[in-house]
């Protein structure tokens, strides 16, 4: 009985081995790249894959985030990752500092492509650590800045600003690559100002005024300034 009780928990334990590590969600980074550093080896007990664990392995590349872990019996483990993309560009020291929409810190870059992210200035910045999110001593910068990257991007307006001046968060001040200025005010309200921005474009390149600036920081009403 005992070598019977032996040999099932030994049949069990083989069963229940990793043989398939599979990669969903991930798009620029390689399944094979993101396996290798998950640090779950073939055969490892499925039961003991440690969602922690990996999610701190994988942690050391800033661009993963590990999403969740599935386990399909007996033996597939299949690691649901996102990947986090570069939406500005923080200025720091005389070199750059890149963060998704959410200021988590992707890598630092002494020469960034500035025509294909916003730069952003004027950040009182006390840490810095890849992977983590840029921390400001005055937090609400950092609150104001990921709600105005987080709308950008979701409605798709990122790619129309060129930089972005938070030294005040009660005044923000947006640059267009179009060539306008945007006194944006607080980081609120944003749906409404930005409807304001978009009447007041098309009427402006009508009368040929191309730069000056749009003054959005009320919700009720907007105005125009020459440069």
């Amino acid at each position: 009985m005992i070598c019977i009780v032996a040999l099932t928990g030994l049949m069990s334990f083989e069963l229940l081995c990793v043989n398939n590590l599979e990669v969903k969600g991930n798009k620029r980074i390689s399944a094979e790249a993101i396996k290798a550093l998950s640090g779950i080896a073939p055969g490892q007990n499925i039961l003991k894959v440690n969602a922690k664990d990996v999610a701190s392995a994988l942690s050391r590349n800033p661009y993963i985030k590990l999403e969740d872990i599935e386990r399909q019996f007996p033996d597939t483990v299949i690691l649901h990752v996102f990947e986090r993309k570069q939406r500005a560009v923080v200025d720091y020291l005389g070199a750059y500092i890149c963060i998704d929409e959410l200021g988590t810190i992707l890598k630092t870059d002494a020469s960034p492509d500035l025509k294909a992210f916003p730069k952003i200035t004027g950040l009182d910045i006390s840490g810095v650590q890849a992977g983590e999110v840029l921390e400001c001593r005055d937090e609400t910068q950092t609150m104001a800045l990921c709600s105005l990257l987080e709308f950008l991007v979701a409605k798709k307006r990122i790619s129309s600003v060129a930089s972005v001046d938070m030294g005040d968060t009660g005044n923000i001040k947006l640059r267009l690559r179009s060539g306008y200025d945007v006194m944006l005010g607080k980081a609120e309200d944003l749906e409404t100002k930005f409807l304001w921005v978009d009447a007041m474009l098309p009427e402006l390149a009508q009368r040929s005024l191309e730069s000056g600036t749009l003054d959005v920081t009320g919700t009720k009403s907007a105005s125009y300034t020459p440069k």
